[in-house]
């Protein structure tokens, strides 16, 4: 299929201005990375998710200028595009950035950085407190009680069926002189 000149050119400026928007997209990105101090792997999954969101317009402005052929214009164009914005706005939204961050570190981050340690400090010395309440209270609980071995329920009950069990199997025991002392009192009397 045969597309004129005009709409070529159409094409191309319309992937210059897609270039563009792509340029500043990955900039506020990059604005993001810079703010959050990200790590190694966040920037490489947002590089991912860029070049997804690059990949996906790049087929859209095929499809919309040339009928879903990818022409090199058409890439050049984005090229020339994403060029034009890191050559121009790139160079001032890059140390604007820069500024703001540190009016914002010192403005807000540092500000609310003291405010939550001294937040976490308060409940930190909180929770010990707590903490030493309940440690004191389960130590005085357990002073309380006394040990197992030595808990005695029906205390009278128990012994004395102890002490019974102690006389009737000792020698000279109470029972045993009674019973002696009544069998010498009847070893001389005739039985009836």
């Amino acid at each position: 299929m045969e597309i004129s000149l005009a709409v070529q050119m159409q094409g191309f400026i319309l992937a210059t201005v897609a270039g563009f928007a792509l340029a500043i997209l990955y900039d506020a990105l990059k604005m993001v990375r810079t703010m959050i101090r990200s790590t190694p792997s966040h920037v490489f999954w947002m590089d991912l998710a860029f070049m997804a969101v690059a990949g996906i317009v790049t087929f859209l402005l095929a499809l919309a200028a040339s009928y879903g052929e990818v022409r090199f214009y058409l890439l050049a164009g984005e090229g020339i595009g994403f060029c034009l914005y890191f050559m121009t706005f790139g160079l001032i939204s890059s140390r604007v950035v820069r500024f703001v961050r540190k009016i914002l570190d010192f403005c807000l981050f540092r500000p609310l950085k003291c405010i939550f340690h001294a937040l976490a400090r308060w409940i930190r010395r909180k929770v010990q407190w707590i903490e030493g309440k309940v440690k004191k209270s389960y130590a005085k609980r357990k002073k309380r009680l006394k040990p197992r071995r030595k808990i005695v329920y029906n205390d009278a009950n128990k012994s004395n069926g102890k002490k019974n069990k102690r006389q009737k199997g000792r020698k000279g025991g109470r029972n045993q002189d009674y019973e002696s002392h009544q069998t010498k009192k009847t070893a001389g009397k005739p039985a009836p």
